[in-house]
């Protein structure tokens, strides 16, 4: 991959809570890379825990299937 694309970055809070964020990323030089603000949650919550999970998707959807849910 060596065009920018959307992603989601999921980090974790000091409290344990997920933050999920989207971001514009770019494989290069074999890491992703993204830009942040030293005050922006995921910034800080990386700082703390480097544990994340990046995903990817087109954010085409492409079918549905139907299901009756109960309650």
């Amino acid at each position: 991959m060596r065009r920018i694309q959307k992603f989601q970055l999921c980090t974790v809070r000091r409290d344990g809570r997920p933050h999920v964020t989207p971001l514009l990323a770019i494989w290069a030089l074999g890491a992703m890379w993204f830009t942040t603000g030293d005050g922006e949650q995921k910034a800080k919550n990386l700082a703390a825990n480097q544990h994340c999970v990046l995903t990817a998707g087109t954010g085409t959807l492409t079918g549905v299937d139907r299901y009756r849910w109960n309650a």
